[in-house]
């Protein structure tokens, strides 16, 4: 069985397994379009800020108050899927497919 960490803070977020130990640290920020397709995260997403694009969105989703769950969620699920964390998920079939936003 693989056992993940995440740890969720207003400024990093970290990501690690028993395994492998830390996978990831990088700011709690998601870039985002107007459509909500994920640009970047982290970093990558800190590096727009100050971008001439109007299209770009930068969002801290757990500094803004009241928290922004859907811009945490559409992170976290990016986080996931680049990390491959959802291969770790045994499948429900009663549940259904997840939706592929990205």
């Amino acid at each position: 069985m693989i056992r993940m960490g995440i740890d969720l803070g207003t400024n990093y977020i970290r990501l690690c397994t028993q395994e492998d130990g830390l996978l990831y640290n990088e700011p709690c920020m998601v870039a985002l379009d107007n459509q909500n397709h994920v640009l970047g995260i982290g970093e990558d997403a800190k590096d727009m800020i100050g971008s001439t694009d109007s299209n770009v969105r930068i969002i801290s989703p757990l500094r803004e108050n009241p928290i922004n769950f859907d811009a945490l969620d559409i992170l976290l699920e990016q986080l996931l899927y680049e990390h491959k964390a959802f291969k770790m998920f045994p499948k429900n079939h009663s549940i259904g497919k997840l939706p592929n936003k990205f």
